[in-house]
């Protein structure tokens, strides 16, 4: 309906042919096949979809967006131990109008399209920006994963979303939103900037970004280990091996957690959570905020607590007091080997039972 509206205006005022052929040069759609079950992807621009496939072949539909779509080429071949694809991008200056107006990035990229957001001495510097001049194009990737295939997405800009896959998934991406549901399998998201939410993990779960928010949802098995420089962090119903969160500006809330082994730490923020389960040393620290835990009834062990007074400490069950100083409080809860240590700089400690 679209391309038949442009047509009928370049009917009225002559240009049909430069109008056709510029709308039809906007887009080109091609589907790649990648043998093997470690598989590497890498592209600078455009939106990522990680889906479920079958068989025992991973694809790549790769559709190239843009008044310069046709610059785009693509290359597929060995790369250490993975088969990988690369979009390649013959511009060191890359205009992605999806990033707004007035955003930039950068990436340093080798001559064979590799990148790494970990890595800033390979290559050379190629700049991503939202508007201005440079190459207008950028290539949006779906990619379906054979089942029990290693995949490493490498992004540099854009939004990433992973569903169903049965895997070990790894995405990377300088600046951008990543959204996962449905993976059965280990799975690594790291982002320099944006969001991240995982829903429905079974298998061990890290997430690191610069900035931004965290939010994770039915979790289990393995560890789950949460690090943003700036951001809150949410958990709800999950169940580990270990947790460890750590946020340098921000509050963390565990709505309902089950751990044996868990670690919380904030620069500034507060600290919530509920447990069940068996509980064997939990570590909290903060260092402006006030910190709220709810325990299970059976937890016996020591409590090691620091506030910034004495009044700031509140235990809402009996506990044998073994010692207590200005804003400091050491006590046992029957007869264990479990530990809870907190610490808050500036803040209040509540505990009680769940």
């Amino acid at each position: 309906m679209f391309q038949h509206r442009l047509i009928g205006a370049a009917l009225l005022t002559g240009l049909c042919a430069p109008l056709f052929l510029t709308s039809s040069a906007l887009a080109q759609t091609k589907s790649y096949s990648l043998s093997g079950n470690r598989i590497a992807v890498y592209n600078l621009a455009g939106q990522l979809t990680v889906v479920a496939g079958s068989g025992s072949t991973t694809t790549v539909q790769v559709n190239s967006v843009g008044a310069d779509a046709a610059k785009l080429t693509v290359e597929t071949g060995a790369h250490g131990n993975r088969e990988a694809l690369r979009v390649l991008y013959p511009d060191d200056r890359i205009v992605y109008p999806a990033m707004g107006r007035g955003s930039s990035s950068d990436v340093r990229v080798d001559d064979d399209g590799y990148f790494d957001s970990d890595r800033s001495d390979r290559g050379h510097r190629i700049e991503i920006h939202g508007s201005g001049s440079g190459l207008e194009a950028h290539a949006d990737l779906k990619v379906s994963v054979a089942p029990g295939t290693s995949v490493d997405l490498h992004l540099a800009v854009g939004e990433v979303t992973v569903t169903d896959v049965n895997g070990t998934i790894q995405v990377s991406t300088g600046d951008g939103n990543v959204s996962s549901t449905g993976v059965k399998g280990n799975l690594d998201i790291d982002t320099g900037s944006g969001e991240v939410i995982a829903e429905k993990t079974t298998g061990e779960l890290k997430i690191d970004t610069g900035s931004g928010n965290v939010k994770v949802r039915e979790q289990s098995g393995g560890q789950l280990k949460i690090d943003t420089g700036s951001g809150d962090i949410r958990l709800t119903e999950v169940t580990s091996d270990r947790i460890h969160l750590d946020t340098g500006s921000g509050d963390i809330e565990i709505v309902t957690g089950s751990s044996p082994d868990v670690s919380l730490d904030t620069g500034s923020g507060n600290v919530t959570a509920a447990f069940s389960g068996k509980l064997s040393s939990v570590n909290v620290e903060t260092g402006s905020g006030d910190v709220g835990l709810t325990i299970p009834t059976d937890f016996a062990g020591t409590l090691d607590l620091e506030s910034s007074s004495d009044d700031g400490i509140d235990i809402g069950f009996p506990v044998q007091l073994l010692r207590k100083d200005e804003g400091e409080l050491r006590a046992r809860v029957g007869d264990g080997s479990g530990e809870i240590r907190i610490e808050t700089g500036s803040g209040t400690i509540k505990l009680g039972h769940k």
